[in-house]
Protein backbone atom coordinates (compact mmCIF):
# COMPACT_ATOMS: atom_id res chain seq x y z
CA UNK A 1 0.00 0.00 0.00
CA UNK A 2 1.30 3.25 -1.09
CA UNK A 3 -0.27 5.94 0.83
CA UNK A 4 -0.06 10.08 0.92
CA UNK A 5 -0.83 12.31 3.64
CA UNK A 6 -1.28 16.27 2.51
CA UNK A 7 -0.71 18.12 5.41
CA UNK A 8 0.40 21.98 3.89
CA UNK A 9 -0.64 24.43 6.97
CA UNK A 10 1.61 26.14 9.57
CA UNK A 11 4.07 23.79 11.91
CA UNK A 12 1.71 23.02 14.47
CA UNK A 13 -0.81 21.79 11.95
CA UNK A 14 1.30 18.93 11.01
CA UNK A 15 2.20 18.39 14.47
CA UNK A 16 -1.40 17.56 15.12
CA UNK A 17 -1.46 15.30 12.40
CA UNK A 18 0.65 12.60 14.01
CA UNK A 19 -1.77 10.95 15.63
CA UNK A 20 -3.14 10.35 12.22
CA UNK A 21 0.25 9.33 10.77
CA UNK A 22 0.19 6.37 13.81
CA UNK A 23 -2.98 5.28 13.39
CA UNK A 24 -2.59 4.68 9.60
CA UNK A 25 0.67 2.71 10.75
CA UNK A 26 -1.45 0.11 13.00
CA UNK A 27 -4.03 -0.26 10.46
CA UNK A 28 -1.43 -0.37 7.06
CA UNK A 29 2.06 -1.82 9.20
CA UNK A 30 3.64 -2.22 5.69
CA UNK A 31 2.24 1.20 4.26
CA UNK A 32 4.70 3.15 2.58
CA UNK A 33 3.66 6.28 4.23
CA UNK A 34 4.27 10.12 1.92
CA UNK A 35 4.02 13.19 3.79
CA UNK A 36 3.22 16.42 1.64
CA UNK A 37 4.00 19.17 3.53
CA UNK A 38 5.36 23.08 3.09
CA UNK A 39 8.97 23.58 4.13
CA UNK A 40 8.75 25.39 7.78
CA UNK A 41 7.69 21.44 9.18
CA UNK A 42 10.18 19.68 7.41
CA UNK A 43 12.11 18.64 10.82
CA UNK A 44 8.39 18.08 12.19
CA UNK A 45 8.26 15.15 9.47
CA UNK A 46 11.98 14.46 9.77
CA UNK A 47 11.15 13.51 13.58
CA UNK A 48 8.06 11.61 12.88
CA UNK A 49 8.55 7.29 13.00
CA UNK A 50 5.91 6.70 11.30
CA UNK A 51 6.62 8.30 8.04
CA UNK A 52 8.98 6.53 5.27
CA UNK A 53 9.27 9.66 3.17
CA UNK A 54 8.31 13.55 2.54
CA UNK A 55 7.33 15.85 -0.51
CA UNK A 56 7.97 19.81 -0.31
CA UNK A 57 5.26 21.82 -1.43
CA UNK A 58 6.30 25.23 -2.07
CA UNK A 59 3.25 27.07 -2.37
CA UNK A 60 4.10 30.42 -1.82
CA UNK A 61 6.34 30.76 -4.46
CA UNK A 62 4.04 29.51 -6.75
CA UNK A 63 1.27 31.67 -5.63
CA UNK A 64 4.00 34.57 -5.78
CA UNK A 65 4.06 34.00 -9.46
CA UNK A 66 0.76 33.55 -10.52
CA UNK A 67 -0.63 36.71 -9.14
CA UNK A 68 3.09 38.26 -10.23
CA UNK A 69 0.91 39.26 -13.69
CA UNK A 70 4.59 38.81 -15.05
CA UNK A 71 4.10 36.23 -18.00
CA UNK A 72 7.72 34.62 -17.37
CA UNK A 73 6.70 34.25 -13.87
CA UNK A 74 3.21 32.19 -14.86
CA UNK A 75 5.52 30.04 -16.60
CA UNK A 76 7.51 29.40 -13.64
CA UNK A 77 4.29 28.43 -11.89
CA UNK A 78 3.27 26.54 -14.39
CA UNK A 79 6.05 24.57 -14.70
CA UNK A 80 7.02 23.86 -10.87
CA UNK A 81 3.05 22.87 -10.77
CA UNK A 82 3.55 20.23 -13.42
CA UNK A 83 7.14 18.96 -12.01
CA UNK A 84 4.67 18.37 -8.86
CA UNK A 85 1.82 16.98 -10.69
CA UNK A 86 3.90 14.38 -12.57
CA UNK A 87 6.31 13.57 -9.40
CA UNK A 88 2.63 12.47 -7.51
CA UNK A 89 1.76 10.61 -10.58
CA UNK A 90 5.12 8.59 -11.16
CA UNK A 91 4.75 7.85 -7.21
CA UNK A 92 1.81 5.54 -8.36
CA UNK A 93 -0.43 6.37 -4.57
CA UNK A 94 -3.14 3.75 -4.20
CA UNK A 95 -4.48 6.16 -0.78
CA UNK A 96 -4.11 9.74 0.20
CA UNK A 97 -5.47 11.46 3.00
CA UNK A 98 -5.48 15.60 2.36
CA UNK A 99 -6.45 16.84 5.55
CA UNK A 100 -5.23 20.23 4.54
CA UNK A 101 -9.44 21.13 3.37
CA UNK A 102 -7.70 23.60 0.25
CA UNK A 103 -9.19 23.55 -3.23
CA UNK A 104 -6.03 24.14 -4.58
CA UNK A 105 -4.48 20.65 -2.33
CA UNK A 106 -7.72 19.26 -3.75
CA UNK A 107 -6.90 20.14 -7.38
CA UNK A 108 -3.34 18.74 -6.52
CA UNK A 109 -4.86 15.18 -5.47
CA UNK A 110 -7.18 14.99 -8.42
CA UNK A 111 -4.77 15.91 -10.93
CA UNK A 112 -2.37 13.18 -9.32
CA UNK A 113 -4.42 10.26 -9.98
CA UNK A 114 -4.90 9.08 -6.81
CA UNK A 115 -8.13 6.16 -6.74
CA UNK A 116 -8.87 6.61 -2.81
CA UNK A 117 -9.42 9.57 -1.29
CA UNK A 118 -9.90 10.28 2.39
CA UNK A 119 -10.36 14.35 2.89
CA UNK A 120 -10.75 17.26 0.04
CA UNK A 121 -10.84 16.10 -3.37
CA UNK A 122 -12.44 17.19 -6.46
CA UNK A 123 -15.60 15.42 -7.65
CA UNK A 124 -15.61 13.37 -11.41
CA UNK A 125 -17.24 16.60 -12.67
CA UNK A 126 -14.36 18.36 -11.22
CA UNK A 127 -16.22 19.56 -7.94
CA UNK A 128 -15.37 20.69 -4.83
CA UNK A 129 -15.95 17.29 -2.53
CA UNK A 130 -14.98 15.73 0.94
CA UNK A 131 -14.65 12.28 1.37
CA UNK A 132 -15.31 10.66 4.36
CA UNK A 133 -17.86 11.49 7.29
CA UNK A 134 -15.28 12.94 9.96
CA UNK A 135 -14.07 15.72 6.80
CA UNK A 136 -17.44 17.07 6.71
CA UNK A 137 -17.64 17.31 10.25
CA UNK A 138 -14.26 19.32 10.24
CA UNK A 139 -15.21 21.67 7.71
CA UNK A 140 -18.75 22.02 9.06
CA UNK A 141 -18.04 22.83 12.84
CA UNK A 142 -15.91 25.46 12.64
CA UNK A 143 -18.94 27.38 11.68
CA UNK A 144 -20.44 26.40 14.91
CA UNK A 145 -17.92 26.27 17.23
CA UNK A 146 -19.55 26.73 20.95
CA UNK A 147 -21.09 23.75 20.03
CA UNK A 148 -17.47 21.13 19.23
CA UNK A 149 -16.18 19.20 21.77
CA UNK A 150 -13.40 17.33 20.07
CA UNK A 151 -9.83 18.22 19.68
CA UNK A 152 -8.29 18.33 16.07
CA UNK A 153 -6.06 15.60 17.36
CA UNK A 154 -9.08 13.42 17.61
CA UNK A 155 -10.85 14.14 14.02
CA UNK A 156 -7.78 14.19 12.07
CA UNK A 157 -7.08 10.52 13.75
CA UNK A 158 -10.61 9.46 13.34
CA UNK A 159 -9.96 9.80 9.70
CA UNK A 160 -8.73 6.32 9.93
CA UNK A 161 -10.43 4.72 13.07
CA UNK A 162 -8.57 1.83 15.15
CA UNK A 163 -9.89 -0.25 17.89
CA UNK A 164 -7.90 1.61 20.16
CA UNK A 165 -6.94 5.13 19.56
CA UNK A 166 -3.96 6.88 19.61
CA UNK A 167 -3.34 9.64 22.83
CA UNK A 168 -0.36 10.98 21.94
CA UNK A 169 1.63 13.45 19.40
CA UNK A 170 5.13 12.31 18.20
CA UNK A 171 8.32 14.03 17.81
CA UNK A 172 11.59 11.93 18.00
CA UNK A 173 14.42 13.68 19.90
CA UNK A 174 18.08 12.76 19.00
CA UNK A 175 21.05 12.67 20.70
CA UNK A 176 22.71 15.81 19.45
CA UNK A 177 20.06 18.18 20.19
CA UNK A 178 19.66 17.25 24.12
CA UNK A 179 23.34 17.75 24.13
CA UNK A 180 22.41 21.49 22.80
CA UNK A 181 20.33 21.43 25.70
CA UNK A 182 23.14 20.48 28.15
CA UNK A 183 25.33 22.88 26.71
CA UNK A 184 22.41 25.81 27.10
CA UNK A 185 21.88 24.66 30.81
CA UNK A 186 25.55 25.12 31.05
CA UNK A 187 25.81 28.34 29.41
CA UNK A 188 23.78 29.87 31.52
CA UNK A 189 24.26 27.52 34.40
CA UNK A 190 21.43 25.74 35.13
CA UNK A 191 20.79 23.04 37.06
CA UNK A 192 18.72 19.03 36.62
CA UNK A 193 16.91 20.99 39.95
CA UNK A 194 15.73 24.54 38.69
CA UNK A 195 12.54 24.89 37.15
CA UNK A 196 12.98 25.96 34.08
CA UNK A 197 9.88 28.09 32.24
CA UNK A 198 9.57 28.29 28.66
CA UNK A 199 7.21 31.47 27.30
CA UNK A 200 6.17 32.04 23.64
CA UNK A 201 5.30 35.67 23.44
CA UNK A 202 3.76 35.52 19.64
CA UNK A 203 1.22 33.91 17.75
CA UNK A 204 0.23 33.57 13.98
CA UNK A 205 -1.66 36.51 14.81
CA UNK A 206 -1.73 39.91 16.66
CA UNK A 207 -5.42 39.16 18.19
CA UNK A 208 -4.23 35.85 19.36
CA UNK A 209 -1.26 36.91 21.53
CA UNK A 210 -1.83 37.71 25.60
CA UNK A 211 0.38 41.29 26.05
CA UNK A 212 3.39 40.62 26.41
CA UNK A 213 3.78 43.13 29.57
CA UNK A 214 1.31 40.42 30.84
CA UNK A 215 3.90 37.47 29.83
CA UNK A 216 6.41 40.04 32.01
CA UNK A 217 4.57 40.61 35.33
CA UNK A 218 3.75 36.75 35.08
CA UNK A 219 7.60 35.66 35.04
CA UNK A 220 8.23 37.84 37.88
CA UNK A 221 6.01 36.24 40.53
CA UNK A 222 7.33 32.76 39.16
CA UNK A 223 10.72 33.90 39.31
CA UNK A 224 9.79 35.08 43.13
CA UNK A 225 7.89 31.78 43.85
CA UNK A 226 9.93 29.48 42.28
CA UNK A 227 13.03 30.71 41.16
CA UNK A 228 12.21 30.48 37.66
CA UNK A 229 14.77 30.29 34.91
CA UNK A 230 12.70 31.66 31.64
CA UNK A 231 13.72 31.27 28.42
CA UNK A 232 11.75 33.07 25.68
CA UNK A 233 11.01 31.57 22.69
CA UNK A 234 10.56 31.77 19.03
CA UNK A 235 11.13 33.10 15.68
CA UNK A 236 13.43 35.99 14.75
CA UNK A 237 10.75 38.42 13.65
CA UNK A 238 9.29 38.13 17.21
CA UNK A 239 12.84 39.84 19.10
CA UNK A 240 10.93 43.16 19.22
CA UNK A 241 8.49 41.31 21.49
CA UNK A 242 11.25 39.96 23.79
CA UNK A 243 12.80 43.51 23.89
CA UNK A 244 9.45 44.68 25.17
CA UNK A 245 9.75 41.97 27.95
CA UNK A 246 13.21 43.19 28.94
CA UNK A 247 12.03 46.79 29.38
CA UNK A 248 9.56 45.66 31.75
CA UNK A 249 11.63 42.44 33.63
CA UNK A 250 15.23 43.54 32.92
CA UNK A 251 17.60 40.27 32.91
CA UNK A 252 14.84 38.07 34.36
CA UNK A 253 14.78 35.97 30.59
CA UNK A 254 16.97 34.82 28.58
CA UNK A 255 16.03 35.16 24.81
CA UNK A 256 16.57 33.17 22.40
CA UNK A 257 14.42 34.26 19.41
CA UNK A 258 15.63 32.25 16.19
CA UNK A 259 18.82 30.63 17.93
CA UNK A 260 17.04 27.29 18.30
CA UNK A 261 15.67 24.83 15.15
CA UNK A 262 13.06 23.15 15.75
CA UNK A 263 14.73 19.87 17.16
CA UNK A 264 16.47 22.03 19.12
CA UNK A 265 13.38 23.47 20.72
CA UNK A 266 11.84 20.32 21.34
CA UNK A 267 14.54 18.88 23.33
CA UNK A 268 14.57 22.37 25.34
CA UNK A 269 10.77 22.07 26.28
CA UNK A 270 11.60 18.38 27.15
CA UNK A 271 14.01 19.81 29.89
CA UNK A 272 11.72 22.44 30.94
CA UNK A 273 9.21 22.31 33.57
CA UNK A 274 6.44 24.15 32.46
CA UNK A 275 5.67 25.85 28.63
CA UNK A 276 3.35 29.03 29.08
CA UNK A 277 1.71 30.26 25.33
CA UNK A 278 -0.45 31.58 23.20
CA UNK A 279 -2.36 29.39 20.30
CA UNK A 280 0.94 28.39 18.84
CA UNK A 281 2.81 25.91 17.10
CA UNK A 282 5.29 25.49 19.78
CA UNK A 283 2.44 24.48 21.93
CA UNK A 284 1.70 21.65 19.88
CA UNK A 285 5.74 20.59 19.79
CA UNK A 286 5.11 21.17 23.76
CA UNK A 287 2.66 18.57 23.92
CA UNK A 288 4.63 16.08 21.56
CA UNK A 289 7.53 15.98 24.18
CA UNK A 290 5.19 15.94 27.22
CA UNK A 291 5.79 19.65 28.50
CA UNK A 292 3.19 20.61 30.83
CA UNK A 293 1.22 24.10 29.13
CA UNK A 294 -0.22 26.67 30.28
CA UNK A 295 -2.10 28.07 27.20
CA UNK A 296 -3.79 31.71 27.28
CA UNK A 297 -6.56 31.63 24.98
CA UNK A 298 -7.42 34.63 23.77
CA UNK A 299 -9.00 36.11 20.31
CA UNK A 300 -11.05 33.85 19.18
CA UNK A 301 -8.72 30.88 19.57
CA UNK A 302 -11.02 27.90 20.70
CA UNK A 303 -8.76 25.38 23.20
CA UNK A 304 -11.01 22.48 22.81
CA UNK A 305 -10.61 22.35 18.91
CA UNK A 306 -6.57 23.54 18.73
CA UNK A 307 -5.49 23.06 22.63
CA UNK A 308 -2.27 21.32 23.67
CA UNK A 309 -3.12 17.55 23.17
CA UNK A 310 -2.76 15.53 25.99
CA UNK A 311 -2.86 14.74 30.16
CA UNK A 312 -2.07 17.21 32.34
CA UNK A 313 -2.08 20.58 30.40
CA UNK A 314 -4.05 23.58 31.29
CA UNK A 315 -5.67 26.33 29.34
CA UNK A 316 -7.74 29.62 31.09
CA UNK A 317 -10.04 32.10 28.97
CA UNK A 318 -12.75 34.44 29.51
CA UNK A 319 -16.11 33.69 30.48
CA UNK A 320 -17.62 35.34 27.76
CA UNK A 321 -16.05 35.63 24.25
CA UNK A 322 -16.56 34.91 20.99
CA UNK A 323 -14.84 32.35 18.69
CA UNK A 324 -15.74 34.14 15.58
CA UNK A 325 -12.57 35.16 13.51
CA UNK A 326 -12.11 38.59 13.14
CA UNK A 327 -10.73 39.28 9.05
CA UNK A 328 -10.24 42.49 9.50
CA UNK A 329 -7.44 42.92 10.37
CA UNK A 330 -7.60 45.14 12.87
CA UNK A 331 -5.09 44.70 16.46
CA UNK A 332 -6.01 43.27 19.56
CA UNK A 333 -5.45 46.88 20.80
CA UNK A 334 -9.17 46.85 19.16
CA UNK A 335 -10.45 44.03 21.09
CA UNK A 336 -10.88 43.72 25.26
CA UNK A 337 -8.53 40.46 24.88
CA UNK A 338 -6.38 41.46 28.03
CA UNK A 339 -8.34 40.77 30.62
CA UNK A 340 -7.42 37.61 32.03
CA UNK A 341 -5.02 38.88 34.46
CA UNK A 342 -1.24 37.43 35.48
CA UNK A 343 -2.56 36.87 38.96
CA UNK A 344 -5.00 34.21 36.95
CA UNK A 345 -2.51 32.54 35.01
CA UNK A 346 -0.13 32.16 38.10
CA UNK A 347 -3.54 30.58 40.10
CA UNK A 348 -3.44 28.81 37.41
CA UNK A 349 0.13 27.26 37.36
CA UNK A 350 0.51 26.45 40.85
CA UNK A 351 -2.61 24.53 40.45
CA UNK A 352 -1.65 22.70 37.02
CA UNK A 353 1.49 21.83 39.48
CA UNK A 354 -0.52 20.68 42.42
CA UNK A 355 -2.22 18.36 40.00
CA UNK A 356 0.66 16.73 38.23
CA UNK A 357 2.07 16.36 41.28
CA UNK A 358 -0.31 14.52 43.00
CA UNK A 359 -1.64 12.72 39.57
CA UNK A 360 -5.52 13.35 40.00
CA UNK A 361 -8.13 15.78 38.47
CA UNK A 362 -8.43 19.16 41.67
CA UNK A 363 -11.03 21.50 41.11
CA UNK A 364 -11.16 24.75 43.52
CA UNK A 365 -14.10 27.02 44.31
CA UNK A 366 -14.98 30.42 42.33
CA UNK A 367 -12.95 33.20 43.91
CA UNK A 368 -12.90 37.03 43.57
CA UNK A 369 -9.49 36.83 42.51
CA UNK A 370 -10.56 34.32 39.61
CA UNK A 371 -13.86 36.19 38.33
CA UNK A 372 -14.59 36.45 34.71
CA UNK A 373 -12.43 33.65 33.68
CA UNK A 374 -12.57 29.93 33.10
CA UNK A 375 -9.89 27.55 33.59
CA UNK A 376 -9.35 23.85 32.55
CA UNK A 377 -7.34 20.64 32.80
CA UNK A 378 -6.75 18.15 29.74
CA UNK A 379 -6.93 14.79 30.34
CA UNK A 380 -8.69 11.58 27.73
CA UNK A 381 -12.20 10.53 28.47
CA UNK A 382 -13.48 7.06 28.64
CA UNK A 383 -14.24 7.51 24.95
CA UNK A 384 -10.80 7.71 23.91
CA UNK A 385 -10.79 11.61 23.08
CA UNK A 386 -9.17 14.55 24.02
CA UNK A 387 -11.70 16.26 27.53
CA UNK A 388 -11.04 19.44 29.03
CA UNK A 389 -12.17 19.49 32.70
CA UNK A 390 -12.90 22.76 34.49
CA UNK A 391 -11.03 23.67 37.35
CA UNK A 392 -13.06 26.09 39.00
CA UNK A 393 -16.91 24.46 39.76
CA UNK A 394 -19.61 26.11 38.10
CA UNK A 395 -23.17 25.51 37.40
CA UNK A 396 -23.34 23.55 34.03
CA UNK A 397 -24.92 26.16 31.05
CA UNK A 398 -26.47 25.02 28.31
CA UNK A 399 -24.13 25.34 25.90
CA UNK A 400 -22.16 22.64 27.68
CA UNK A 401 -25.09 20.55 28.26
CA UNK A 402 -25.49 20.48 24.41
CA UNK A 403 -22.16 20.20 23.55
CA UNK A 404 -21.57 17.34 26.01
CA UNK A 405 -24.31 15.62 24.07
CA UNK A 406 -23.20 16.61 20.19
CA UNK A 407 -20.04 14.80 21.23
CA UNK A 408 -22.13 11.36 22.07
CA UNK A 409 -24.16 11.85 19.24
CA UNK A 410 -21.48 12.48 16.71
CA UNK A 411 -19.10 9.55 18.09
CA UNK A 412 -22.17 7.56 17.68
CA UNK A 413 -23.74 8.43 14.37
CA UNK A 414 -20.02 7.76 12.68
CA UNK A 415 -19.28 4.76 14.23
CA UNK A 416 -22.58 2.65 14.60
CA UNK A 417 -22.84 1.39 17.93
CA UNK A 418 -21.57 2.86 21.32
CA UNK A 419 -20.36 1.43 23.73
CA UNK A 420 -22.86 2.15 26.76
CA UNK A 421 -20.48 1.28 29.59
CA UNK A 422 -17.63 3.37 28.23
CA UNK A 423 -20.43 6.34 27.29
CA UNK A 424 -22.08 6.18 30.55
CA UNK A 425 -18.53 6.21 32.55
CA UNK A 426 -17.65 9.58 30.09
CA UNK A 427 -20.76 10.99 31.21
CA UNK A 428 -19.83 10.11 34.80
CA UNK A 429 -16.37 11.56 34.96
CA UNK A 430 -17.81 14.93 32.88
CA UNK A 431 -20.69 15.59 35.33
CA UNK A 432 -18.63 14.85 38.02
CA UNK A 433 -17.01 18.20 37.75
CA UNK A 434 -19.75 20.54 37.60
CA UNK A 435 -22.54 21.98 39.85
CA UNK A 436 -25.91 20.18 37.57
CA UNK A 437 -29.25 22.27 36.82
CA UNK A 438 -32.04 21.70 39.07
CA UNK A 439 -34.95 19.80 37.94
CA UNK A 440 -37.36 22.15 37.00
CA UNK A 441 -34.30 23.37 34.59
CA UNK A 442 -33.26 20.04 33.13
CA UNK A 443 -37.45 19.31 32.76
CA UNK A 444 -36.88 22.97 30.52
CA UNK A 445 -34.48 21.72 28.43
CA UNK A 446 -36.19 18.78 27.97
CA UNK A 447 -39.08 19.84 26.80
CA UNK A 448 -37.58 22.50 24.61
CA UNK A 449 -34.62 20.60 22.93
CA UNK A 450 -36.95 17.35 22.25
CA UNK A 451 -39.63 19.62 20.44
CA UNK A 452 -36.93 21.29 18.25
CA UNK A 453 -34.85 18.25 17.08
CA UNK A 454 -38.14 16.44 16.93
CA UNK A 455 -39.38 19.59 14.41
CA UNK A 456 -36.12 19.77 12.69
CA UNK A 457 -36.38 16.00 11.98
CA UNK A 458 -39.93 16.36 10.78
CA UNK A 459 -38.21 18.81 7.65
CA UNK A 460 -35.84 15.95 7.02
CA UNK A 461 -38.69 13.66 6.89
CA UNK A 462 -40.67 15.33 4.25
CA UNK A 463 -37.08 15.39 2.63
CA UNK A 464 -36.93 12.30 2.21
CA UNK A 465 -40.30 11.41 1.33
CA UNK A 466 -40.43 14.25 -1.54
CA UNK A 467 -37.21 13.01 -2.70
CA UNK A 468 -38.43 9.30 -2.94
CA UNK A 469 -41.25 10.40 -5.05
CA UNK A 470 -38.43 12.30 -6.96
CA UNK A 471 -36.43 9.05 -7.47
CA UNK A 472 -39.87 7.66 -8.74
CA UNK A 473 -41.09 10.25 -11.23
CA UNK A 474 -36.78 10.48 -12.66
CA UNK A 475 -37.24 6.76 -13.17
CA UNK A 476 -40.51 6.83 -15.03
CA UNK A 477 -39.69 9.80 -16.86
CA UNK A 478 -42.51 11.65 -15.70
CA UNK A 479 -40.60 15.22 -16.05
CA UNK A 480 -42.98 17.62 -14.47
CA UNK A 481 -44.43 16.45 -11.79
CA UNK A 482 -39.90 16.19 -10.97
CA UNK A 483 -39.67 19.53 -11.79
CA UNK A 484 -42.31 20.21 -9.01
CA UNK A 485 -40.93 17.93 -6.36
CA UNK A 486 -37.48 19.86 -7.18
CA UNK A 487 -39.15 23.21 -6.19
CA UNK A 488 -40.40 21.46 -3.26
CA UNK A 489 -37.28 20.34 -1.94
CA UNK A 490 -35.52 23.93 -2.60
CA UNK A 491 -38.33 24.85 -0.27
CA UNK A 492 -37.46 22.47 2.05
CA UNK A 493 -33.44 23.27 2.00
CA UNK A 494 -34.65 26.74 2.63
CA UNK A 495 -36.90 25.93 5.84
CA UNK A 496 -34.26 24.25 7.03
CA UNK A 497 -31.47 26.26 6.82
CA UNK A 498 -33.91 29.38 7.96
CA UNK A 499 -34.98 26.96 11.66
CA UNK A 500 -30.91 26.55 11.61
CA UNK A 501 -30.67 30.28 12.06
CA UNK A 502 -33.46 30.50 14.58
CA UNK A 503 -32.11 27.86 16.86
CA UNK A 504 -28.47 28.01 16.77
CA UNK A 505 -27.80 25.14 18.39
CA UNK A 506 -29.14 23.39 15.63
CA UNK A 507 -26.15 24.27 12.84
CA UNK A 508 -23.76 21.48 13.93
CA UNK A 509 -26.57 19.40 11.96
CA UNK A 510 -28.05 22.22 9.58
CA UNK A 511 -24.74 23.24 8.42
CA UNK A 512 -23.64 19.70 7.01
CA UNK A 513 -27.17 18.89 5.11
CA UNK A 514 -25.91 22.41 3.71
CA UNK A 515 -22.85 21.86 2.43
CA UNK A 516 -23.75 18.28 0.95
CA UNK A 517 -26.47 19.73 -0.93
CA UNK A 518 -24.19 22.17 -2.20
CA UNK A 519 -21.46 19.80 -3.41
CA UNK A 520 -23.05 17.60 -4.70
CA UNK A 521 -21.50 14.94 -7.20
CA UNK A 522 -22.14 14.50 -11.00
CA UNK A 523 -24.82 16.00 -13.52
CA UNK A 524 -27.21 12.65 -14.28
CA UNK A 525 -30.28 13.61 -12.34
CA UNK A 526 -31.26 9.88 -10.71
CA UNK A 527 -27.40 9.70 -9.08
CA UNK A 528 -27.76 13.81 -7.46
CA UNK A 529 -31.65 12.45 -6.01
CA UNK A 530 -29.40 9.14 -4.42
CA UNK A 531 -27.09 11.70 -2.49
CA UNK A 532 -30.32 13.84 -1.98
CA UNK A 533 -31.79 10.97 -0.07
CA UNK A 534 -28.55 9.73 1.53
CA UNK A 535 -28.74 13.61 2.89
CA UNK A 536 -32.11 13.67 4.38
CA UNK A 537 -31.73 10.28 5.28
CA UNK A 538 -28.56 11.72 7.71
CA UNK A 539 -29.83 14.91 8.79
CA UNK A 540 -33.06 12.40 9.78
CA UNK A 541 -30.83 9.74 11.93
CA UNK A 542 -28.47 13.10 13.69
CA UNK A 543 -31.75 14.96 14.43
CA UNK A 544 -33.27 11.96 16.25
CA UNK A 545 -30.40 10.65 17.79
CA UNK A 546 -29.63 14.02 19.32
CA UNK A 547 -33.28 13.61 21.03
CA UNK A 548 -31.85 9.65 22.25
CA UNK A 549 -28.60 11.60 23.60
CA UNK A 550 -30.79 15.00 25.14
CA UNK A 551 -32.75 12.48 27.05
CA UNK A 552 -30.21 9.86 28.31
CA UNK A 553 -27.74 13.01 29.42
CA UNK A 554 -31.19 14.51 31.48
CA UNK A 555 -32.00 10.94 32.77
CA UNK A 556 -27.87 10.66 33.74
CA UNK A 557 -27.96 13.62 35.26
CA UNK A 558 -31.25 13.26 37.59
CA UNK A 559 -30.00 10.22 38.36
CA UNK A 560 -26.60 11.30 39.46
CA UNK A 561 -27.94 14.23 41.59
CA UNK A 562 -29.87 11.43 43.81
CA UNK A 563 -26.58 10.10 44.68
Amino acid sequence: MNILVIQTARIGDTIQTTPLFRQIRLKYPDAHITVMIRAMSEEVIKANPDVNDYIIYYEDPIFTDIVSRDSDKYLNAYKDVEKLILDLRARKFDLAYNVTHSTSSALLIKLAQIPQVVGASLSEDWQFSLRGPWTVYFFTSVLSRDYNDLNLCDIFKLYEPIAEPVKELFFELKPETLKFVDELFNEYHISSDDFVVCMQLGASETNKRWPVEYFAQLGKKLHEKYNARIFLVGVQSEAELGLRFQKEVPGLAIPLFGKTTIPQLAALLKRSNLLVTNDTGTMHIAAAVKCPVMLVSVGYVHFRETGPYGIGNAAIELKKRSFKMDLSGRSSEVHPIDRIQPEQVYNTINWLLTMREKKQLIQYPETPDMDGVSVYFSEFAPDGCLQFYPVIRSTMTETDFLRFTYRLMWLEHFHGNTNRQTENESLQKTFQFYDLPDAKTLSEWYKEFKNTFEELAGKYKQGIHITEQLKENITDNKIPRAREQVKLLTEIDEQIRIFGELNSYLKPITLVTKFERDNLEGNNPLDLTKQTLNIYRGGYERSNLMIKKVKKCIDYMQEFKTK
